[in-house]
């Protein structure tokens, strides 16, 4: 079995599927062992990339500000804000912080 390895600076679909191609399958193919070695390999090589290097998850139910969280770490402004709900005869309060769209 041959071994491809491909180098992405920009993700490019087009090279992607030139490689899929290659492994003899294209996106809509059922499952190929071909893609799974080839995924595999990928990983390994991000893994090298980062080996001795600080990594970080963030890791959070839907809604809980993951993005937001990042959002605010690569630098876009984040704003706070206030959302009220009716419920139950009671007006239910909350302040969010959401990435603003400036």
């Amino acid at each position: 079995m041959s071994t491809m390895r491909s180098e992405y600076s920009d993700f490019d679909f087009d090279s992607m599927k030139e490689d899929l191609d290659k492994l003899g399958t294209n996106l809509a193919s059922s499952f190929n062992m071909n893609v799974q070695q080839w995924k595999m390999e990928a990983s390994m090589e991000a893994l090298e990339l980062v080996a001795g290097k600080d990594v970080v998850a963030v890791v959070g139910k839907t809604g809980v500000g993951k993005s937001t969280l990042l959002q605010g770490i690569a630098g876009k402004k984040i704003r706070a804000s206030t959302h009220e709900v009716q419920y139950g005869g009671q007006t239910v309060t909350k302040q969010v912080f959401e990435a603003a769209w400036i």
